[in-house]
């Protein structure tokens, strides 16, 4: 890969605090176009026209990990020109939650081990991640006020709602993690 593109993938990290899978993700997007840092607005509409075959929201992520690359590449001066100003991101209708029916999770949570069911349960009722519920603490839940404090992807922290059933579910607090004990 080349330096330039090695510098914006380490300001990634280092400025914008992005994830390493994003991180990833966006190198493994830099590595389809031929000679990023020389593409012309016509090598890059090519490119974007290539990508066809993927799906929407695929090609809108992509997109945008092509455009963030060539605006730092304007901002640190590599480059004078931004090619792919002329690039329309197909739109990506939002997806509605499809969620587990009553007795389908009460299948689940029959069979599922006993050590599994608090993370089962904050999937379920709480929306939960599974690494999400995997690194939950008990610091992370206040029972007072309702609320579980989650840190998400890219470091986000959220508040999600604690129901009554959902803390049923997770006593006893166990003072360390809340599914694992």
């Amino acid at each position: 890969m080349e330096p330039i593109v090695e510098q914006w993938l380490a300001h990634l990290t280092a400025e914008r605090g992005l994830s390493e899978n994003t991180r990833r993700t966006y190198a493994r997007t830099l590595r389809t176009l031929e000679d990023p840092l020389r593409a012309t607005r016509e090598d890059v509409e090519a490119w974007a026209r290539s990508r066809s075959h993927l799906s929407p929201a695929t090609r809108t992520n992509e997109i945008a990990a092509v455009r963030a690359f060539y605006r730092w590449c304007q901002v640190w001066e590599h480059r004078a020109d931004d090619p792919t100003l002329r690039l329309v991101a197909p739109k990506v209708a939002a997806g509605l939650p499809r969620p587990i029916s009553r007795a389908d999770l009460a299948r689940v949570l029959e069979s599922v081990p006993e050590d599994l069911r608090r993370a089962v349960c904050l999937g379920a009722y709480g929306g939960l991640r599974v690494s999400e519920a995997a690194a939950l603490h008990w610091r992370d839940v206040d029972a007072e006020a309702r609320r579980i404090y989650v840190t998400g992807k890219g470091g986000k922290t959220r508040a999600v709602g604690l129901s009554p059933i959902l803390l049923d579910e997770l006593l006893p607090d166990t003072r360390a993690n809340v599914v694992t004990g």
